[in-house]
């Protein structure tokens, strides 16, 4: 792990000196509010946004509802 730390650059998936992203699970406003409290640089919420896609009944629809999911991700800050 210390390698990985120590040749990365940007951020490291969870845990070092680094910029840490955390990014399991993440799906609600309430859930980057809580992460943000640990001490986390920032949040991933890929998953979420995949889902929200496939769920969508156009691409017109997904994108409004992404707009308005990571609007309520952002507000929580």
């Amino acid at each position: 792990m210390k390698a990985i730390v120590e040749a990365a650059e940007g951020f490291v998936y969870l845990a070092s000196n680094k910029p840490v992203a955390v990014g399991f699970g993440i799906s609600e406003p309430d859930h980057v509010k809580q992460i943000a409290s640990w001490g986390a640089d920032g949040v991933i919420v890929g998953s979420a946004l995949v889902r929200i896609l496939g769920e969508a009944k156009s691409p017109e629809e997904g994108l409004k509802k992404l707009e308005s999911f990571t609007k309520s991700l952002k507000a929580a800050l």
